[in-house]
């Protein structure tokens, strides 16, 4: 349970912020409900399918980078800033558009729905700020994995989202700014 992810967008009055609810069993996530009070829109997945607002959701198709509008998520610490600065500019340079929204459960909601075609970070993310939205991804046909590229589990290194389409691209500009 993630009471307020986006809690500095909450305190801040920016009304882009979640609450997530995820059932997980044997490690996996296996159903979530994400809720966006400001946006009155509910992402929720079980067995069955992947909703927003009870309507079906599937991720982008889209393939060409340079078309992609993309998210960077997690924490950015201070102590991190030439790093953060390099990462964020080799995003520019690869997608379409890259944007900082500073809720990651929303982020990765917003990817499931196809609203955004990949979103990352690389540093490791607190299970009740990711699980819920992987599970969305996953169920709405995208690709989660680890910094690596290897199938993302809680505790993994990093996290990387996309459409599928354009995973590798986006691997390969986390992967200059891991540590």
């Amino acid at each position: 349970v993630d009471p307020i992810d986006g809690t500095n967008n909450y305190v801040r009055g920016i009304r882009f912020w979640a609450t997530s609810v995820t059932a997980v069993s044997d490690g996996e996530p296996v159903a979530t409900a994400t809720y966006l009070p400001a946006e009155d829109d509910i992402y929720a997945s079980g067995p069955e399918s992947t909703t927003r607002n009870d309507d079906p959701i599937a991720v982008s198709d889209r393939t060409d980078p340079q078309s992609c509008t993309i998210g960077l998520i997690g924490h950015w610490p201070a102590s991190r800033t030439d790093s953060t600065t390099a990462l964020v500019r080799n995003s520019v340079a690869t997608f379409g558009d890259t944007r900082r929204f500073g809720c990651l459960q929303g982020v990765l909601a917003l990817v499931a729905a196809g609203s955004l075609d990949a979103a990352f970070m690389p540093t490791t993310p607190h299970p009740w700020d990711a699980l819920g939205g992987v599970r969305l991804i996953r169920q709405a046909g995208g690709r989660v994995t680890d910094v690596h590229g290897d199938r993302f589990t809680n505790g993994a290194a990093g996290l990387v989202v996309s459409n599928g389409h354009v995973h590798e691209t986006a691997l390969d500009v986390v992967a200059e700014h891991v540590d």
